[in-house]
């Protein structure tokens, strides 16, 4: 599915996968695709006098290091790929560098509705998409619907540890990477939990808050992990006033570089660096892979 909003008619407009057709829909896109709960709660954002100093500061450190990455990969008038863009809240970031074009995907519906209202507030050319990036069908239509825009620079904040839900799903998304019409030396980066920080804080209790108002649990994590038990690795994730499902957090997935890594190596990708940040301990980890087009 396809999602703009019109200035003229002011509706949102999807094209349905299934069979083509194309539909008009008011703003209200509840229902509209429901292959995934959606996790977006705008009440539950705003409410900042909930939020404690260090969950703010963690915040904060996380949007600096966003903009920075931002800064350093896109290229001043590039197609820029944006995964995973959810409510739109790196569309001002990304702006001031100066792409041709912005391209956001996510697979939230109520995600996806408030990053297009955002985007009337911007000038850079942009078109939006409600997809699944782990679902091979999604991929090889958003591939066919933006294969005319030569992407130099793709980004995923926060979001890359989702596609370790199962090792069929990364592969498929892996590929998706693999197949879009990108420039030489075109790079992929982010920023996502270090899996190392929270399986070692794991192994001694099954919670633990890295920050006040920040709670882990561990649910199905191993003694030991390899290539052949990288996915699936499940843990929950909650952070005051935040994004989660219930009281108990989000499920989230462990990303085990060693063999993550070996894949993206495996399909013409060379990772660049995978880095912790200076945040609490190293709770998150930044990362780049640059596409060598020599695959394995």
């Amino acid at each position: 599915m396809e999602g703009f909003i019109s200035k003229t008619k002011s509706k949102i407009y999807w094209c349905s996968l299934e069979n083509g057709q194309k539909t008009w829909k008011l703003h209200d896109v509840d229902g509209a695709y429901t292959k995934r709960s959606d996790n977006y709660d705008p009440q539950k954002m705003m409410e900042k006098n909930k939020v404690n100093r260090e969950l703010q500061f963690l915040r904060t450190e996380s949007n600096l290091a966003k903009r920075k990455l931002h800064s350093d990969y896109i290229k001043t008038n590039s197609s820029h790929l944006d995964l995973a863009c959810g409510r739109g809240g790196d569309l001002f970031k990304i702006e001031k560098t100066n792409p041709k074009i912005y391209i956001g995907i996510d697979s939230s519906p109520g995600a996806i509705k408030e990053a297009l209202n955002r985007s009337q507030q911007i000038k850079m050319k942009h078109r939006m998409f409600l997809l699944d990036l782990t679902n091979e069908r999604d991929t090889g239509f958003l591939n066919a619907k933006i294969k005319k825009y030569q992407v130099s620079s793709i980004s995923m904040m926060f979001a890359f540890h989702y596609m370790l839900e199962s090792q069929s799903k990364f592969e498929t998304f892996v590929d998706f990477l693999s197949k879009i019409n990108k420039t030489n030396h075109c790079v992929f980066y982010g920023i996502t939990p270090n899996w190392n920080y929270i399986h070692k804080h794991a192994k001694n209790t099954l919670s633990f808050s890295p920050c006040e108002g920040c709670t882990i649990k561990a649910l199905n994590l191993p003694e030991k992990i390899d290539k052949d038990n990288y996915a699936g690795l499940k843990y929950k994730f909650y952070a005051e006033g935040s994004v989660s499902e219930n009281e108990d957090g989000l499920t989230e997935y462990l990303v085990f570089w060693p063999a993550v890594e070996q894949k993206f190596i495996d399909s013409g990708w060379s990772c660049e660096f995978v880095k912790p940040l200076d945040i609490f301990n190293g709770l998150y980890v930044q990362f780049m892979f640059k596409f060598t087009g020599n695959k394995i």
